[in-house]
């Protein structure tokens, strides 16, 4: 497999802001795979593509996807000529000595143009893959389902889908500021904001050494599980501080102690 599709699924309610929203998905993933060998980004009809080089790992490229918001689920798929001869050898080729009890194809066309039905496809290319291999046919429960999507001048075929983190891309809402305390809370509510399209300023009020380092050391576990996903990183253009608050916490000490030693003096005076 060589490409993966990716499919959204609450931008395509964004009528004519859609395109923008898919633009800024596009530049989002062009950054989360920008250090691997990633050929090609790009949007087409309904889906995005992700063309992947010869010395890439398709699986840490899916792990990245996985971890972008704004995706409903994502394929390791291949590209062939818009040909459903050329389709079914390519599954066929694909499928090697992979065993199954049934199967079923699915058909999604892009393009109505195509001069078959969805079923009728569905039909022709079940029908070489039953001929070759002797698997039963099973519409309603099939171990193996194979997916056709028939575009303008391709076509893509997979096996399964991976899913995504859903919600909206990273930047489409803005950016906000997150509190990070060190406990549960925080990170929760910031990934909700990631996930509704905000990138996010992380920001920890330190107070050692009032508090002891374990504070400190949730924050760094905390905000480096939040960093895993792309919109909280270079993808989202996020960033995160810690501040000192030393001063200000133990102002009323200070103000204490100086009160403490006037009565002293005042009594030994």
């Amino acid at each position: 497999m060589s490409s993966i599709v990716i499919h959204y699924q609450e931008l395509a309610l964004k009528g004519r802001n859609r395109p923008w929203f898919i633009g800024r998905l596009v530049r989002n993933l062009r950054r989360a795979l920008a250090d691997l060998d990633v050929v090609e980004v790009r949007a087409l009809m309904g889906r995005i593509e992700v063309k992947l080089g010869p010395d890439t790992s398709r699986e840490q490229v899916g792990d990245r996807i996985r971890r972008t918001f704004g995706i409903a689920n994502f394929s390791y798929a291949r590209r062939t000529a818009l040909d459903l001869d050329v389709i079914a050898r390519a599954i066929l080729e694909d499928l090697a000595d992979r065993t199954c009890r049934s199967f079923r194809v699915s058909v999604r066309r892009a393009d109505k143009r195509f001069p078959m039905t969805s079923p009728q496809v569905e039909r022709e290319v079940g029908g070489q893959i039953k001929v070759a291999r002797g698997w039963a046919v099973d519409l309603d429960d099939a171990e193996l389902t194979v997916h056709v999507e028939l575009l303008s001048n391709e076509a893509f075929y997979y096996f399964g889908k991976e899913r995504g983190p859903g919600g909206l891309p990273t930047g489409t809402a803005g950016r906000v500021t997150c509190l990070l305390s060190g406990g549960i809370d925080s990170p929760v509510a910031a990934h909700r904001m990631m996930k509704r399209g905000c990138a996010v300023n992380f920001v920890h009020f330190h107070s050692y050494p009032i508090l002891s380092d374990d504070v400190a050391a949730a924050i760094a576990f905390i905000s480096g599980r939040v960093w895993r996903y792309p919109a909280a990183g270079g993808a989202g253009r996020s960033r995160s501080d810690a501040r000192h608050r030393l001063p200000a916490a133990d102002a009323p000490y200070r103000r204490e102690d100086r009160a403490c030693a006037r009565r002293e003096s005042a009594h030994h005076g």
